[in-house]
């Protein structure tokens, strides 16, 4: 005899398996700017792998400018007022996803930001993008966060180090970057 209850789970497991479902394949990433702009910085391609996603990104090259900022090189974007570096996450990740949970893609997205004038780049200066999903779309809300934390390797069986109530919602002009969108 099946259960109500089953059934609902049944129900659950099949919506989020046709939810995750709508990002099997080649995505593009997007920078929405502050001033209102859109650039494509990149793509995500997923694949299901049973009840994850594994993804690889891969940024757009011809979209980013090469930056030697406090003795590293870095691929930044040349924004008004502001230049917006990523940072590739330095330790392993694993190359896949489990939705609603999009941490490890979030990892492989982190930035740094400096004003103009300013000299060399200070990694207390962190954008944090964190995704919701909206149907068929994550749209990758932005947070700062100070990336020093990243400067050692996170203690074994720690997979994301950076320490949730350490992020920020930022808000406001200043900020260049407004948000991420994979669709």
């Amino acid at each position: 005899m099946v259960t109500q209850k089953a059934v609902a789970i049944l129900f659950l497991s099949c919506c989020l398996a046709v939810k995750a479902l709508a990002f099997d394949g080649k995505k593009t990433i997007y920078a929405d700017l502050a001033d209102g702009e859109t650039r494509t910085i990149g793509s995500v391609t997923f694949q299901p792998n049973g009840d994850a996603l594994s993804y690889n990104v891969d940024l757009n090259e011809t979209m980013f400018s090469e930056h030697f900022l406090s003795m590293r090189p870095f691929k930044c974007l040349d924004l008004d007022r502001q230049t917006v570096c990523h940072l590739p996450y330095p330790y392993d990740l694993e190359g896949q996803v489990h939705p609603p949970d999009w941490r490890d893609l979030e990892y492989r997205l982190l930035f740094l930001f400096k004003d103009d004038g300013e000299y060399g780049i200070n990694f207390a200066n962190g954008y944090y993008f964190r995704f919701k999903q909206d149907a068929e779309r994550l749209i990758g809300i932005r947070y700062e966060t100070d990336m020093d934390q990243l400067a050692s390797p996170p203690p074994e069986g720690l997979d994301y180090p950076l320490d949730e109530t350490e992020l920020y919602e930022s808000e406001g002009d200043s900020h260049r970057l407004k948000r991420l969108v994979i669709k």
